[in-house]
Formats: C-alpha cells, structure tokens, sequence
C-alpha cells in the first residue's frame, strides 16, 4: 500500500485544523474559567513571516524571539528534507 504525497499532504493540513480547533477551545475555556480573576501577568508574543526564501522574524522580547528563530530553524529543515525527499 503506497500513500501519494497529495494524500499525506491533505491528511497533514487536516490534522493542523485539527489541532488548531482544540487549542482555540481550549483557551477559550480556560479564560471563560479564569475572567473574574484580574490578570497580571505578561504576554509574549512572536513570529515568523516567510516570504519566499526570507525570513521576517518577530517578537517583543528576547525569549519570544529566540523560540520564533528555533521554530524557523525546524521549518526550514522539513521544507529541505521534504524537497529532497520528494526527489526520491
């Protein structure tokens, strides 16, 4: 039985809807749970924005940042072996 890469690739983006809708209920619960209590804590925030072969990377602090780069570093390592892999 072999699995053509359109297969994999529908049943990957599947899955990432998936897991998207479960965080996305997820933390809506958790603050439904969490509104009367006053927040003070800090939000970090951060990202990366790939247009063609450059990376726009994003944050408003340096944790943020360093975890943005080191997600980058993971892409572009399954974009490259998922390129070469395709070859085969």
């Amino acid at each position: 039985m072999t699995i053509s890469l359109f297969d994999l690739g529908v049943t990957l983006a599947f899955l990432g809807l998936i897991v998207i809708i479960i965080a996305l209920i997820y933390e809506i619960f958790k603050n439904l749970k969490d509104q009367p209590q006053e927040r003070k804590g800090q939000t970090n925030v951060g990202g990366v924005i790939l247009i063609g072969p450059f990376p726009i990377v994003f944050g408003n602090n340096k944790d943020a940042i360093k975890i943005s780069l080191i997600l980058l570093a993971v892409t572009i390592i399954l974009i490259l072996a998922m390129a070469v892999l395709s070859r085969l």
